[in-house]
């Protein structure tokens, strides 16, 4: 519990109990699910026919049958036990530690803020004719409520305002009647309270609609100040926003929330518009200041304990109420020695879990788990694995664990993708990557969020994380009741695999890394002796990292539930016959291995969606040469991936990328996956380019395509394609092009281009800058002409531009009115370049110039117009320049 809230020996003992019992309940439901799983995927449950009364097949249903009732028994004492325990009003609890958590601060030391809360008071000063809202958004423990507490109390104090009200919106459950109408009533004795009036004693037997006359007939005519704390449903927002005047001019709304789309509708929705201030963590060193005057009543921190306090500072992820927090914990403890220091770290998590010092850190980070919707809190809690993932793994590791529900006309990834924009929006998961088109390529956790994550991670008996340094606190062998999933990080434990504790196996994650030569020996996949054959219930396997040259055991049928199988990054050399056993599996990834055929076994996996292989590997070793140029043609000759024949029978394929095209037949087949949506084809030569227009014909659901020629003299015949799928995005073509297609003209969809080594002697922009959504384009040795031309109004959302090694290239000229959304624009290797591209000035919004191998005379007479403040290239927020001298290569940002 937070700090100030008791509790007699008789609660205690009652909460223990209630959680005893929903522990309980929950293995029952996860028993009940694994059971359900095993029959309706059993091989001889559905085929029907004289089979399904042999007697293995009796013997085998007998056995559930009574796995069945015995698990019917346990529901139905878990139900009577259910009667001892009091209900429990966890929201309000769940609020009021919150609401504790947001005023544990000293409000008078806002360590890296005082510039933000000087802006926002600011523009709260301004007198709109109309009411405005400013929305302060931002994760759990990064300080919203605490910046909006000082901005509310220092106007409160000097009478800025003539209303005042501050509203915990959390305590009441604004989307319900009963929760409304509280908060209604709330408002208004606040409200009159500050105007020292007296509330009306009938104020319990009025409706909705007569508290709201009441609030706003209140408020008409006075410049009034109120706060919406910790706003976490648009439907809240909805509600109340009705009950506010315009009032006089000034009047202000300031709302905290944690999730950006709530943000967003309050500005958007309101008349007198808004502001919405999106509160980040602390940069490091406001961080340490804060954590120092804490710790030892200073700014500044003492010289020989500096190196330690940034490493405690560094797990506090920024966060104020953290950082303050551990700070009061060493200002206790007083660590001397570096012995001492690295055990306060270590007790970090101990101390969240005991409800000590960092307790109310708990409590407000947890909040914002318990406020999600039940069908994204297993979807985090995947995090408690990876702090930082791929979005793509991820996605495709939640559906396999069937995370995501189906939706009608809705595909299971675009169901996860919204999953994971909700965890985004809602300040839970911050983004590490994004590509050209701002989708999200990587994410992470805060550092004391994935402390709080695996803290429930555990409650709930959801993931055991190990690593190396768990591991030489623990004995070698593994022995944990019922594990659902596992991740052993860099850590060796002797054994995994007893009956006792892996048979219910849902997961397993191994990120092991390389074997060392020398030191520490690091464990392998076999040292570990891994016993698979016992993890009936497996739906995820993942050797992402693990080096490993084979795989030390075999698939069976007892496997009928894996869905996910990943040997990215694990130096295989080739796929055991057994994985034709594995008749649900929807994700394969070789990735990085070192196969180079796939097994005719693979076509009898009927329901498999995703199929990476890998491809050779490259070096740049050229300083004359863009990298996509050499990646793509520098490893042509190597030999790729080979499909075996029968690939057609696996028509429940989305992806597949990046195969050789070894054999013209293996490509004709290629037409029976109609479901593709990604196809990457690499070695193409002239009849296998006359047989691929023929397959992508009836490939109408493609929304990416690669194609690599067999070489620089092998050209791409794609002229023979008629009808090409009509819901494009991605095009990435490597080789030489007579002409760009006539096709080219109807890729409406179309957001991302890539030509390498096209050879085009007609300038492209004549038929590209007409694609309506076309986003990135790249023209790598695309371009073999003198001039590239934007015509005014065209490439109307383009926003990154890269030419490189067009040799010819002497003038590239962007009319008024082309390329507005235009924001990076690199050139590299255009040695006959004149100057700068003409009317680069009418592209206001570019942010960066990139140039890389150009002339010596373009760069220094690009340099000097730089430092008189040219007004075509003044606008540029950032020019950098990249060239070679004295044999190494050498950047200047000017």
């Amino acid at each position: 519990m937070g700090r100030g809230v008791e509790t007699s020996g008789s609660d205690v003992l009652e909460k223990e109990g209630l959680k005893t019992w929903v522990n309980e309940v929950r293995e029952l439901a996860y028993d009940m699910e694994d059971c359900l799983e095993i029959f309706t995927n059993s091989p001889r449950t559905y085929t029907g026919g004289w089979n399904y009364f042999s007697p293995k097949v009796i013997i085998q249903h007998h056995r559930l049958a009574t796995k069945v009732r015995k698990l019917k028994e346990k529901a139905v004492e878990a139900e009577k036990r259910k009667s001892r325990y009091p209900s429990v009003d966890t929201n309000h609890q769940r609020a009021l530690e919150r609401i504790e958590a947001s005023t544990f601060l000293d409000d008078s030391r806002l360590v890296g803020r005082s510039l933000l809360c000087c802006q926002l008071t600011a523009y709260l000063e301004r007198n709109n004719e109309l009411m405005k809202v400013i929305a302060v958004v931002g994760m759990g423990g990064v300080g919203k409520s605490t910046i909006a507490r000082k901005i509310f109390e220092d106007h409160k104090a000097n009478n800025v305002f003539h209303s005042h009200a501050w509203i915990p919106i959390s305590l009441f459950n604004a989307g319900e009647p009963s929760g409304f109408r509280s908060l209604l009533r709330s408002l208004i004795s606040r409200l009159f309270r500050d105007g020292g009036e007296k509330v009306d004693e009938d104020l319990n037997n009025m409706m909705d609609d007569q508290l709201t006359e009441i609030v706003r007939d209140y408020l008409e005519n006075k410049k009034y100040l109120i706060v919406l704390d910790d706003m976490q449903s648009p439907i809240s927002w909805d509600k109340i926003r009705s009950a506010f005047p315009n009032g006089l001019s000034g009047s202000n709304i300031i709302v905290t929330t944690s999730i950006h789309s709530v943000a967003e509708l309050c500005q958007r929705n309101n008349p007198g518009g808004g502001h919405i201030q999106h509160l980040e963590p602390l940069p490091p060193d406001d961080s340490l200041s804060l954590f120092c005057h804490h710790a030892f009543g200073s700014d500044t921190c003492p010289p020989n304990l500096e190196q330690h306090s940034r490493m405690i500072v560094q797990r506090c992820g920024g966060l104020p109420l953290a950082i303050k927090s551990v700070g009061n914990l060493v200002a206790k403890k007083k660590p001397k020695s570096a012995t001492q220091w690295a055990r306060v770290l270590e007790t970090l998590n101990s101390e969240m879990e005991s409800q000590g010092h960092l307790g109310l850190v708990q409590s407000a980070l947890t909040a914002s788990y318990n406020n999600l919707p039940n069908h994204l809190k297993p979807c985090f809690l995947c995090f408690s694995i990876f702090p930082r993932v791929k979005a793509s793994r991820l996605i495709r590791i939640w559906i396999a664990e069937g995370f995501v529900e189906m939706k009608w006309g809705v595909s299971l990834e675009e169901t996860a993708k919204e999953y994971l924009d909700e965890l985004i929006d809602r300040s839970l998961i911050q983004v590490m990557d994004k590509d050209f088109l701002g989708r999200c390529k990587s994410c992470c956790v805060n550092g004391f969020m994935h402390e709080v994550i695996k803290n429930k991670s555990k409650e709930e008996n959801f993931a055991i994380l190990y690593d190396i340094q768990q591991m030489e606190r623990r004995t070698s062998h593994m022995v944990l009741d019922k594990i659902r999933r596992l991740a052993i990080q860099k850590s060796n434990p002797s054994e995994i695999g007893s009956k006792s504790s892996s048979s219910h196996l849902r997961s397993l994650i191994l990120e092991l890394g390389k074997p060392s030569f020398g030191g520490q020996k690091q464990p392998t996949i076999t040292n570990l002796r891994i016993r698979v054959s016992q993890f009936k219930l497996l739906r995820v396997l993942d050797l992402e990292g693990t080096f490993i040259d084979f795989l030390p055991f075999e698939f069976t049928s007892s496997h009928i539930l894996l869905k996910y199988l990943s040997l990215r990054n694990t130096k295989l050399v080739k796929l055991p016959q057994s994985l034709k056993k594995l008749r649900n599996l929807e994700t394969l990834d070789l990735r990085g291995t070192f196969i180079i055929k796939i097994p005719r076994e693979i076509t009898k996996l009927k329901r498999l969606r995703h199929l990476f292989v890998p491809h050779p590997p490259y070096e740049n070793l050229s300083s004359t040469k863009d990298d996509l140029f050499i990646r793509w043609f520098t490893h042509s000759d190597y030999r790729g991936v080979e499909l075996p024949t029968g690939i057609g029978r696996l028509q429940a394929l989305w992806d597949l990328s990046l195969v050789d095209a070894f054999d013209a037949s293996v490509v004709k087949e290629l037409g029976e996956l109609t479901q593709l949506r990604k196809l990457g084809i690499r070695r193409l030569t002239r009849e296998g380019c006359t047989e691929l227009c023929a397959v992508m014909e009836k490939m109408s659901s493609l929304i990416s395509i690669t194609l690599l020629s067999m070489s620089r003299n092998e050209p791409l015949l794609l002229g023979d394609l008629n009808s090409p799928p009509l819901l494009l995005e991605r095009l990435f073509l490597a080789g030489p092009l007579e002409y760009l297609p006539v096709w080219f003209s109807s890729l409406s969809h179309l957001n991302k281009l890539v030509l390498v080594g096209s050879g085009l002697q007609d300038d492209p922009f004549t038929i590209l800058q007409k694609l309506p959504n076309l986003v990135v384009l790249f023209l790598v040795d695309a371009y073999g002409g003198s001039i590239l031309q934007a015509n005014t109004g065209n490439f109307k959302k383009l926003k990154h531009l890269h030419i490189s090694n067009s040799i010819q290239l002497r003038r590239l000229v962007v009319q008024k009115g082309a390329m507005r959304e235009l924001e990076s624009l690199s050139i590299w290797f255009c040695a006959e370049l004149e100057q700068v591209p003409l009317g680069i000035g009418n592209i206001t919004g570019l942010k960066e110039l990139h140039l890389l191998g150009m002339p010596k005379g373009f760069i220094d007479s690009l340099r000097k117009d730089r430092v008189h403040g040219h007004p075509d290239i003044a606008h540029i927020q950032r020019v950098k320049c990249s060239f070679r001298s004295e044999g190494e290569w050498n950047n200047e940002v000017f």
